[in-house]
């Protein structure tokens, strides 16, 4: 049952970033990312990291062998272009056997994601199933990955050659 960690950046239009971690692995890359956070850290977050530690964060992501997939919407509002984003996630996700999404919680659009994931998810057949929650990043160092990844692709230059590695595709455009 391999887990899907979803994170989104809103800048220079909308992305979502889906990291597939496969089940043998999430303890461990569970305990490795951790070592991230530095003390009184409740979680790694890039756009309050410095340079430095960003350049840290995304070259131990990369050295980990994590792999991504990026989904990019611009000139829809965010609702739509999420939605779009979820179920292009979701296609992909049915297509490669991943059976669990795990999205960053955010009290103002988990309501919206239910309503969209349950949708998606009433819409599949059989061995194509999945189920879905919403997580704390401070409860989930996984979540930091997606966030690190989405950060990056968004600032550009530097950043997005940096994680070159981690990105297995571009997803096209959303429909």
């Amino acid at each position: 049952m391999d887990t899907v960690f979803i994170d989104e950046s809103k800048t220079k239009g909308y992305t979502l970033v889906a990291v597939t971690v496969p089940s043998e692995s999430l303890v461990s890359l569970r305990k490795q990312i951790a070592l991230l956070r530095k003390p009184g850290q409740a979680r790694v977050h890039m756009v309050k990291e410095s340079d430095p530690r960003r350049r840290l964060i995304l070259s131990t992501l990369a050295d980990l062998g994590l792999r991504a997939r990026v989904y990019s919407v611009s000139g829809l509002a965010d609702a739509p272009a999420r939605a779009a984003c979820l179920r292009q996630i979701v296609e992909d996700t049915s297509d490669s056997g991943a059976t669990r999404l795990v999205l960053e919680r955010d009290v103002s659009i988990e309501k919206f994601d239910r309503q969209v994931l349950r949708t998606l998810a009433e819409s599949q057949q059989g061995d194509s199933r999945f189920t879905y929650c919403h997580e704390s990043a401070s409860a989930e160092p996984l979540l930091w990955v997606p966030d690190a990844i989405a950060w990056a692709f968004a600032r550009g230059g530097e950043w997005k050659r940096r994680i070159t590695p981690l990105v297995v595709t571009r997803a096209r455009q959303p429909r």
